[in-house]
């Protein structure tokens, strides 16, 4: 259960810089960050996906990106926690509001960080190539 000081809701235009900021930061994910115009890109691919932003009050922690393949299933792309709001439960609840927000489909996700899905109890059915 996430603690109530903490909100999750849907990402809006305006936490664009806060999750560019966050991810900056990490050497990780500088594919979304390299430049001004990847940057924008990757604001406009926020805004069109199905993206859930996670704060602490007026503090950033974390956010979900999701690709929905309309009546098929639902792919999480990205799945990000600030490291000082790690291990509080966030990006387990992140992933419950997408499922819960989409009840009839089948949730799947891409990732390179299988540890974390598997403490979760999530089952690995299969992998992804990079083409």
């Amino acid at each position: 259960m996430l603690h109530p000081s903490y909100s999750i809701s849907w990402y809006q235009t305006k936490n664009g810089d806060e999750v560019i900021g966050a991810i900056s930061e990490d050497p990780d994910w500088t594919m979304f960050t390299k430049n001004e115009v990847t940057k924008r890109a990757y604001r406009d691919r926020l805004a069109e996906s199905q993206t859930l932003v996670c704060y602490q009050g007026a503090v950033f922690c974390g956010y979900l990106r999701a690709l929905l393949d309309e009546g098929f299933a639902l792919y999480i792309s990205e799945l990000f926690v600030c490291p000082i709001h790690r291990n509080k439960g966030i990006g387990e609840q992140l992933i419950k509001r997408i499922k819960e927000h989409f009840p009839n489909i089948t949730v799947y996700a891409l990732s390179d960080e299988d540890l974390f899905y598997d403490k979760k109890g999530f089952n690995n059915i299969g992998s992804i190539f990079e083409i």
